[in-house]
């Protein structure tokens, strides 16, 4: 099955997904300040405050509360921070896994990835390394094919840092 979306809609999500890591940022600000990392003191301490604030559902601010608590669990030395659009909580993670994809590609964007995937080989490969450094509760890695036909087709906007290859795969 795939969800297909209207370019309002994906609009509407993207708006969603930069206003909540807004608020993990504001939650993190406060959990670094208060040296308060848990998740039931964080959402007794700032709940109602991003519930008035954000204009976001109870679901997305809980949701918040516990990426950002997540986030902490396995370091308090650091406070975090949360990229806009960004689809991986932790920082550790995020670097782990770019230094995995770096190893296949190119940064064409802050999160986004192409890579020279010519086998299904190299693909497992590269899944098998960056499994470790995603949890699937809160990370997301999306791989997209694009066929030598469809290559063709791609357009670009900018600087341009696509790589001239018959078989790509953007991650």
């Amino acid at each position: 099955m795939k969800l297909v979306v209207t370019p309002d809609q994906s609009d509407a999500l993207k708006r969603t997904m930069i206003a909540a890591n807004a608020v993990c940022d504001s939650l993190s600000a406060w959990a670094w300040d208060n040296q308060t990392f848990g998740q039931f003191p964080l959402h007794k301490g700032q709940y109602a405050a991003q519930r008035a604030s954000s204009g976001l559902t109870a679901q997305v601010i809980v949701r918040c509360i516990g990426k950002v608590a997540d986030s902490y669990k396995l370091d308090k030395r650091t406070q975090r921070t949360f990229q806009p659009t960004g689809a991986i909580a932790s920082p550790k993670r995020r670097k782990k896994l770019a230094d995995v994809l770096l190893d296949y590609g190119d940064r064409v964007q802050k999160s986004a990835y192409e890579c020279d995937l010519e086998t299904e080989a190299r693909l497992r490969d590269l899944l098998a390394r960056a499994r470790p450094h995603l949890d699937p509760q809160h990370d997301t890695l999306r791989v997209y094919r694009i066929c030598a036909s469809c290559r063709s087709e791609v357009q670009a906007v900018g600087l341009d840092h696509a790589r001239s290859v018959e078989r790509v795969i953007i991650l």
